[in-house]
């Protein structure tokens, strides 16, 4: 029952994307080997490879919830 109900709804999430690479002007999605990997990216291997400084860190910045102005948030 499981695999027939996955098969069912991969068979018209595959439809809905071609129905959407066929809508003019919308740019085609980006194909991910496995949908759930963070591995997979659309940068080449110039960008990916780079190492992050040792002291480099992230800064601290509140999630945007996308309620307010996103340049207000960001100058925050």
């Amino acid at each position: 029952m499981i695999v027939h109900l996955h098969q069912m709804f991969s068979n018209r999430l595959d439809a809905m994307h071609f129905m959407v690479e066929r809508l003019p002007g919308v740019a085609p999605p980006i194909r991910k080997s496995n949908p759930d990997s963070y591995a997979d990216t659309p940068f080449p291997d110039e960008i990916t490879l780079i190492e992050m400084p040792r002291k480099f860190s992230f800064p601290s910045i509140k999630a945007y919830d996308g309620t307010t102005d996103p340049d207000v948030h960001v100058a925050q």
